[in-house]
């Protein structure tokens, strides 16, 4: 017989498992369906951008024609674990007439107008090249839809009529070509008007006027030598390489004309179909030590993990900056710029963004004397302070890592991690998790007390993140084992090296249990001061702070500002900092010095009521005796007017 009342709660772990699962592991299966998706698409079709949305694919760009848009759509429905594909991608703007000219002016050849995004670019620059080896190609091209049949065909007989000017113009208008331009000597002009009135079809003339030399002809002179080609130097000596979704653009300077040869075709190997733009120019100025062709192919070798991206040489300088591919592409460029840099370079900067998260979630999950982390965190810093933590409230477990990096963390995202290690630290068993945007504590509490702080600790979380804890009581009647001492408070984003563990407490009831004193922290390393102050400028020149004129009220167009500068200080609880107000110097004196410490001391209260300590904080006013400008002018007493933040320590 049937007894449902027996049976049905036995349904309840598992459908909790399915949602555990869900929530948990649907981060990982997006990033590696997009990566997946992304190289079935990036081959054929570089224009492609693909965002995932659970087990769907959108695919979004600009394509250069519908086949090139369904071959797509058809190359990510097949990866496995695609369920729908959706065509969110626009076509390339459709040109009439289809317009393109080749002009030849001293040791110039400037490609202009328009060509179709199937490969036909990189085809003229090489029949360019081909025709007229000595001279600079200029390409000034467009990508367009509406090229008519035949017109890479029709280009490159275009070509091959400039081929016979010493300057000229050759234009296309669909098929109807136009040649314009001078000769070395008549005859010559004769025979290229002569050429020029035999096209092969499709191509058709509408107009030509070519003419030799103007002047009557001067006796034949003794035969000269030609001059060496003197080639500028240039300093500094600069080289980029800037990669989107349809294209690699190669710029400044290269050492000789075999280099510029060697950085197009690894610049057409890395792009694969994608078009390969080249704006480069010969020259000397190349720093000894520097080996272009090592240093070059170390930055394709980046570039080939982002999109976009740009790596730049300046001198013997590198700095590499873009949007990682995935976790495994910045973890690969993170990797390779952190040691010593291949050809003599040496490291500027590295500003790597990693991949997006669409459904951001992180979670750490306490069982026995196991510790597992899942999910995602949003940079090195907050990865580091993870692990502190970890190091600090779980000294004796065993810690299974499966987190991996991901931008889009939802607001209050560091305070609430390190809150939910501190408070599952203190529970027998439980989970702390974090999943669209909100965060949530379950499991289960040594003591009654235990619960009720539980609670209280998230009714006082920072950062406006939603909490609910779901926490229970398990009374034992047998004496419970001595808890694991509880360590200061967690910080929220600076990353701390791992403390030594406690010495163990003496055994005592769970109850009776003191909570330790807070310690002190230990000293941040030089890395993590430098990038809490890179970020500390960062958010101070994302906008600016404003008051009512002549008053210390902020105005509420700060908030941004001020909750950003926050962030960072909860990020970095190290650091300490000085507001230093300053005014111009309208008045006297006394009511600037004062006016300028009002103004400090105003924000000083904000950031505190977002949950900061007063005792890393100070104001200070210093009225208009440090300008930065001049006072004469309105310009200059606008610069001086302003608020300053200070690393103290």
């Amino acid at each position: 017989m049937c007894q449902p009342r027996k049976w049905w709660w036995g349904i309840l772990p598992l459908v909790a498992l399915w949602l555990g699962s869900l929530v948990l592991l649907t981060p990982a299966i997006e990033s590696e369906l997009v990566h997946q998706a992304n190289a079935a698409a990036s081959a054929p079709a570089p224009w492609a951008k693909l965002a995932v949305e659970g087990r769907d694919i959108v695919v979004q760009g600009v394509a250069p024609s519908e086949a090139s848009q369904k071959r797509v759509m058809l190359d990510v429905l097949n990866v496995e674990g695609v369920r729908l594909v959706d065509n969110a991608s626009t076509l390339m703007p459709e040109t009439k007439p289809f317009t393109w000219s080749a002009t030849r002016e001293a040791s110039k050849l400037t490609l202009a107008g328009f060509v179709a995004a199937d490969g036909t670019r990189e085809k003229v620059i090489a029949d360019a090249r081909k025709l007229q080896p000595t001279l600079q190609i200029i390409d000034d091209m467009k990508d367009a839809r509406g090229a008519p049949v035949g017109s890479l065909s029709m280009m490159a007989v275009s070509l091959a009529q400039l081929a016979k000017l010493q300057a000229g113009t050759v234009a296309l208008s669909d098929n109807q070509l136009t040649i314009k331009g001078t000769t070395a000597d008549q005859a010559s002009a004769t025979a290229a008007t002569a050429a020029a009135k035999q096209l092969p079809p499709p191509l058709q003339l509408a107009s030509v006027s070519i003419s030799g030399p103007t002047t009557a002809a001067a006796p034949a002179a003794a035969p000269v030598a030609p001059k060496a080609i003197v080639l500028p130097t240039e300093r500094p000596f600069v080289w980029q390489g800037t990669r989107d979704a349809e294209a690699i653009t190669v710029s400044g300077f290269v050492p000789s004309e075999a280099q510029r040869s060697r950085v197009i075709a690894a610049a057409k190997a890395m792009i694969g179909s994608g078009r390969v733009v080249d704006q480069m120019k010969v020259a000397n100025g190349l720093p000894p030590g520097v080996d272009f062709s090592a240093a070059t192919g170390f930055a394709f070798n980046q570039l080939a993990q982002l999109r976009p991206g740009t790596a730049k040489l300046t001198d013997a300088s590198f700095v590499i900056e873009g949007d990682a591919l995935d976790a495994a592409a910045f973890r690969a460029v993170t990797a390779s710029t952190a040691g010593a840099l291949p050809g003599g370079l040496r490291l500027d900067r590295a500003t790597i963004t990693p991949p997006r998260v669409a459904n951001y979630a992180w979670a750490a999950k306490r069982d026995g004397q196991q510790l597992t982390l899942t999910g995602s965190y949003p940079d090195e810093i907050t990865r580091q302070t993870m692990l502190a933590a970890v190091n600090q409230r779980f000294p004796d477990f065993t810690l299974v890592d499966r987190t991996t990096i991901g931008s889009g963390a939802p607001a209050g995202f560091a305070p609430a991690m390190a809150m939910g290690l501190d408070q599952l630290s203190r529970l027998n068993s439980g989970e702390a998790s974090i999943a669209t945007g909100r965060f949530t504590l379950t499991g289960v509490a040594p003591t009654e007390a235990a619960v009720k702080e539980a609670q209280d600790a998230l009714a006082k979380l920072v950062g406006g993140m939603p909490a609910e804890a779901r926490i229970t009581f398990a009374a034992i009647s047998a004496p419970a084992p001595a808890p694991i001492p509880a360590p200061p408070p967690i910080p929220a984003v600076i990353p701390i090296p791992p403390a030594p563990p406690a010495p163990a407490a003496t055994p005592a009831p769970v109850a009776a249990t003191p909570t330790p004193p807070i310690a002190a922290l230990p000293k941040p390393t030089p890395e993590v001061v430098a990038a809490c102050t890179a970020d500390l400028a960062k958010s101070v020149a994302s906008g600016r702070i404003f008051f009512e004129s002549s008053k210390a009220v902020v105005l509420p167009t700060s908030k941004p500002v001020i909750d950003q500068i926050a962030e960072v200080m909860k990020r970095c609880p190290a650091m300490k900092i000085e507001i230093a107000g300053h005014t111009d110097s309208t008045g006297s004196a006394e009511l600037n010095e004062a006016l300028s410490k009002d103004r400090a001391q105003a924000i000083l209260e904000l950031l505190v009521k977002t949950g900061l300590s007063n005792d890393r904080v100070k104001a200070a006013g210093y009225g208009a005796a440090k300008p930065i400008a001049d006072n004469e002018s309105p310009e200059g007493k606008a610069k001086n007017r302003r608020i300053e933040f200070n690393v103290v320590e």
